[in-house]
């Protein structure tokens, strides 16, 4: 896969070439998650798989979620959070529209994808 077309090599950051020629496996699992590269060289991106960790919370209980992802993902943090609560979209809704549910770090729960973290707080009271 093209990473890099007709780029003069003294352009790339030195960290960044020194992680191209070592084979860096931070630098390859950065490029190998990139959607728009993937793209870019004619391949179909896989579809994402993510695990969702984490205690189940207690009805009642208000609690801090840390949503985080080390590469950029194609996944919404919307449907991330339905999956973990097993919540329909109404239901989901409805926790943002009441402040039950509000993302501390400032996202728009519904329109962002997992990249770097998210944290929120859910108010079960």
């Amino acid at each position: 896969m093209t990473v890099l077309s007709r780029t003069v090599p003294r352009t790339i950051p030195a960290e960044l070439l020194r992680g191209f020629h070592c084979n860096d496996p931070d630098v390859a699992s950065h490029y190998a998650a990139d959607i728009r590269l993937i793209k870019h060289n004619g391949a179909e991106p896989g579809q994402s798989q993510i695990e969702i960790d984490g205690e189940p919370v207690e009805p009642g209980e208000s609690v801090r979620i840390y949503l985080r992802s080390a590469q950029p993902l194609e996944i919404k943090a919307e449907a991330a959070l339905r999956k973990k609560f097993c919540l329909s979209r109404g239901e989901f809704e409805k926790l943002l529209a009441n402040g039950s549910l509000v993302c501390v770090s400032g996202h728009n729960l519904k329109k962002c994808k997992l990249t770097g973290e998210i944290v929120l707080e859910l108010n079960q009271e």
